[in-house]
């Protein structure tokens, strides 16, 4: 490749495998690489992925960067020792968090710990009334008193959360002028800037999680930033967990907006393939290394929430993708408890020591383990194309598990599969079926290096006849973050109900919020103004949760309030099966997404081929099956548009393994895509 060709690139470091695909300009080529993750140093798996890809690090004009660092902290609680400064008689918002209970007849069950101890929680003279009124000034001798206290304590970050600061924020404002003036060093996260929004516990909980990764994120961003400025790459985006990229500047400033930051590349590029290739519905199913993320498009449309709870009690309130995740990987460790059964996850074997059959020092059997076991990633296709498994490492791992349940290998290794099976396919039906969308209307988009692996099990378990898997499975959320766009998503509280709606006063705040995107998008080096669209929460009058309805352009009237309220009728009837027509409603939150408008990128095709020979046959055994069947090895990048399957089949590449069932068959399409129907009654 030359070194004068420019390259827009996207990367995605997993907790197992760092992907990495580039765009070549004019060309439009793909190219694809994959190694293991380096969570030290990323910039090293970056180079080394960009490496196996064909692709030299310094011709890379833009790289977009997805990652689940942000993720791991939080859930590992690695971030930094934070204080939090809130109004006089509200410090324990966070340990009360909220009435309902995570098991609620569990007499045993606790609470998760606060993010901050409550020595470090500490009450400020203050106080702001619900109009933005002031009660009491900010007593700044008393406020001296506790930085100080929190200085000495040794804290790293600071979060500040006043009462009723979306309202009016100069006591936070000034709060942080101090905090600068008495230590320059420490991170400070303002609850009127990380999260401008009603509802006390959730805006504390989402600028305490801010402040927890705030060092940690700034630290790593900068690393990474210089290390790829001294490699040659000539820009850095952050992929966010709104599935828009963002510097790695805008992205330190508020690290809350990174929990999602890996799955949301993936789902970006769901969407993406989904309308490329005329789907309806999309029910994405990635497992990587580490998780299984699950999560539902209507309209190859993404979803988006503002309620995520990676731990329960540690709600994070901004805006992000829709995925429900759980811990089955394809480095997911089986075990056995207590009461002897057999178990899958969530904890897992990483990229170090990862597997047994790695190699690597790996000492307890996983999911990859028990596919290898059954012969279903075979030698022929090493992982990462030179990664090869190591099967008497994998049968090892596996026999304490058989003897302590008086099982064979085999049937451990079934046993295995199956329960992952059953979890990864319960968190699919947690987003259709439990949100009113039938999975039998939807193709299933599978993806992740393990994802291909358990396609057809997987739509086989929720009735789903067909299933749409990409060119490069296991390097999808790289292509997500590649052709992702920039976005940001502003939030602003104006409480108002129907009976005495203001409507120049809404439109007046969505204003003062597309004039900040616009700022934002200058910060970011965008002349032309960005695309802009609105939502806007309300409720039934007396309602705990709001539903997010679209806002018409232009300006804001009684008559488009009447549009808004009539969608809102729509769509409540829709989720919950009937509507209060005449009721008071009650207005809460204004939303605006802002986005740079498209990267014009377009997939290349590739040449058709309607052959598709074989390599050779491998001993597999098959779903259903306790003895091996001589299954035909293909290989993918070997099949051009047109070439037809016939399952049984087992389809190796770089970066996945797909196997194909007994009731399936599948199809290549012009952009490389496989599509399989599963013969039979799938309904």
């Amino acid at each position: 490749m030359s070194t004068n060709t420019k390259v827009r690139a996207g990367a995605d470091a997993g907790g197992t495998f760092t992907d990495f695909v580039a765009l070549l300009e004019g060309s439009g080529e793909l190219l694809v690489g994959k190694t293991l993750s380096t969570p030290d140093d990323p910039a090293s798996a970056i180079e080394s992925a960009s490496r196996k890809a064909g692709v030299a690090i310094e011709t890379i004009d833009l790289l977009v960067y997805g990652t689940t660092i942000a993720t791991n902290t939080l859930l590992e609680r690695k971030g930094a020792k934070v204080g939090l400064l809130a109004t006089r008689g509200f410090r324990d918002l966070l340990a009360i968090q909220r009435v309902t209970r995570l098991h609620h007849f569990d007499l045993h069950w606790k609470k998760t710990p606060a993010l901050v101890a409550r020595r470090l929680r500490r009450g400020v003279l203050e106080r702001v009334l619900f109009d933005g009124s002031v009660e009491t000034p900010l007593d700044e001798a008393q406020l001296r008193d506790e930085v100080a206290f929190l200085i000495a304590e040794g804290v790293e970050s600071i979060a500040v959360s006043y009462l009723f600061s979306f309202m009016n924020p100069e006591h936070e404002r000034r709060t942080a002028e101090i905090i600068k003036e008495m230590a320059p060093d420490i991170q400070i996260s303002l609850s009127s800037e990380v999260l401008p929004k009603w509802g006390e516990f959730t805006r504390t909980s989402t600028t305490v999680v801010d402040a927890h990764l705030k060092p940690l994120l700034n630290s790593y961003f900068k690393n990474l930033s210089r290390r790829c400025t001294d490699a040659g790459v000539g820009h850095l985006q952050i992929m966010q967990s709104n599935g828009g990229a963002a510097t790695a500047l805008a992205a330190a400033e508020t690290p809350a907006r990174l929990v999602k930051s890996g799955p949301a590349g993936g789902v970006i590029a769901a969407s993406y393939i989904g309308r490329l290739t005329g789907q309806k519905h999309i029910i994405i199913a990635d497992m990587g290394g580490t998780s299984f993320e699950a999560g539902f498009l209507p309209n190859c449309t993404p979803g988006f929430t503002a309620r995520e709870e990676l731990e329960y009690g540690v709600p994070i309130a901004v805006n992000m993708i829709d995925v429900r995740a759980i811990g089955a990987g394809g480095g997911s460790i089986a075990r056995i408890d207590e009461a002897g059964i057999l178990k899958v996850g969530p904890q897992s074997a990483g990229s170090k020591p990862g597997p047994a059959c790695y190699g690597l020092g790996g000492a307890q059997a996983t999911i990859t383990d028990a596919n290898v076991v059954l012969g279903r990633m075979p030698d022929a296709f090493p992982l990462g194309g030179d990664l090869r498994l190591n099967r008497e490492m994998a049968e090892k791992v596996l026999e304490p598990l058989g003897t302590a349940l008086g099982m064979s290998t085999i049937r451990v290794a079934r046993g295995i599969i199956d329960v992952a099976v059953n979890n990864m396919a319960q968190a699919m039906r947690l987003v259709t079926i439990d949100q009113g969308h039938d999975p039998r209307n939807a193709t299933l988009l599978p993806y992740g290096g393990a994802g291909p692996l358990h396609a057809c099990e997987l739509a086989r378990a929720l009735h789903i006849s067909k299933i749409l898997l990409p060119r490069y499975p296991g390097a999808f959320s790289a292509l997500g973050a590649l052709i992702s766009e920039t976005r940001f998503d502003y939030r602003q509280t104006c409480r108002m109900l129907l009976s005495s709606l203001n409507a120049e006063r809404a439109d007046r705040v969505y204003r003062e919020l597309e004039e900040k995107a616009k700022e934002d998008f200058l910060k970011e080096g965008f002349k032309a103004a960005p695309v802009i669209s609105r939502t806007i929460e309300l409720r039934y009058f007396g309602q705990n949760f709001e539903l997010d309805i679209p806002v018409p352009e232009g300006t804001l009237d009684r008559a488009s309030f009447a549009t808004i309220v009539d969608s809102f009728h729509t769509e409540h009837e829709r989720l919950y099966g009937y509507r209060i027509p005449g009721e008071e409603i009650e207005f809460l939150n204004l939303n605006v997404a802002a986005r740079s408008g498209g990267t014009g990128i377009e997939l290349p095709r590739i040449k058709a081929d309607g052959k598709a020979s074989p390599l050779g046959t491998a001993a597999v055994i098959l779903p259903g099956d306790d003895e091996p069947t001589d299954t035909p090895l293909y290989q993918r990048e070997n099949l051009g548009a047109g070439a037809r399957i016939v399952g049984p089949a087992i389809i190796g590449q770089m970066d996945t393994t797909t196997l194909l069932s007994r009731d399936a068959v599948a199809t290549v399409d012009e952009y490389g895509n496989m599509l399989i129907e599963l013969k039979g009654d799938a309904k």
